[in-house]
């Protein structure tokens, strides 16, 4: 149901779905808000894949952005309140990603998107057999977003002197958000390997200001 939606994210597929979820623009990053409750960044929802915690270990964050694929997804379920079931951080809900089989022959599928504000994303996804009468799961995917550039005046509550800038609105800090990994199963040996690098949109502004006498 996601391919009838313009999903760019995780994000973008529980605020669509999930009720009591609501969009949070933060000073760092787009994040999610569940009943309200919401912090500088996401560590408020437990993120899994495949039952693998995704929120850092030092700091509990886990942003639903572009760092996890969505190619490669077979259902997602989310558990909204409080769950100690899948360990520490799932203080307003857990979100529960959960991949394709590998069991799936699937040939290797490719796709290019592009999208407004310089928004470019790459992907593949492909399961199957492979060498020792095992399976896989394999995918990958790169995103990236330049932006869009806004006029923006100073006021004087913001800057000593008024003057005129801009603002750079859902913008990607490099490098570009990736997700790769693979999954091999052969009968009871179950390998799960994946590196994710995620930026969220954000915001940055320039202004120029000119003394005034």
């Amino acid at each position: 149901q996601t391919c009838a939606l313009p999903i760019w994210s995780l994000r973008d597929v529980v605020l669509a779905y999930v009720p009591g979820l609501s969009a949070l623009q933060a000073p760092s990053e787009q994040s999610v808000a569940m009943r309200g409750v919401y912090g500088e960044i996401q560590q408020q929802i437990l993120v899994l894949v495949d039952g693998h915690v995704v929120n850092a270990r030092s700091t509990g964050a886990a942003p639903l952005d572009v760092g996890l694929t969505l190619d490669n997804v077979d259902r997602i379920e989310v558990e909204r309140g409080p769950a100690s079931t899948w360990g520490a951080g799932a203080l307003t809900a857990t979100i529960h990603v959960h991949t394709r089989p590998t069991t799936t022959t699937m040939a290797p599928d490719v796709r290019v998107s592009l999208g407004s504000m310089g928004q470019r994303r790459l992907s593949f996804v492909s399961s199957g057999t492979a060498a020792g009468s095992g399976t896989y799961l394999a995918w990958g995917a790169v995103a990236a977003s330049s932006g869009q550039q806004l006029p923006s005046d100073t006021l004087p509550r913001y800057a000593q002197t008024p003057g005129s800038g801009s603002v750079t609105a859902d913008r990607m800090a490099a490098p570009a958000s990736h997700d790769v990994g693979v999954r091999y199963e052969r009968g009871p040996l179950a390998v799960f390997a994946t590196h994710r690098t995620g930026h969220s949109s954000e915001r940055s502004e320039e202004h120029t200001s000119e003394l005034q006498s």
